[in-house]
């Protein structure tokens, strides 16, 4: 499909170009029609995404530290008083 250039001046409305749009073939679609052609994009889709159509699942450990750092937000207390203590616990996990 080519590309076509238009000027649109924003005071002069009959500057808008024409829609090429067939009536007919407009006025012939069905709602089965529809229905397929949106089958046919969320399919296209999920083969443009694949994370989209296999989502990944966080593993054991990781929900479990996503279920304490909820309860921690919950009951408003922290894991570490400090950003040092988090670098050391961190830097003592690496080490491990």
């Amino acid at each position: 499909m080519s590309t076509t250039r238009i000027t649109i001046d924003l005071d002069d409305l009959e500057s808008l170009p024409e829609g090429r749009v067939d009536y007919a073939v407009l006025d012939a679609t069905t709602e089965e029609d529809i229905a397929s052609q949106q089958r046919e994009d969320d399919a296209e889709a999920m083969r443009d995404c694949p994370r989209c159509a296999h989502p990944r699942v966080p593993n054991v450990e990781t929900q479990r530290a996503m279920a304490e750092a909820e309860e921690m937000m919950r009951q408003g207390t922290a894991r570490f008083a400090s950003v040092e203590e988090l670098f050391a616990d961190l830097k003592e996990a690496g080490d491990e």
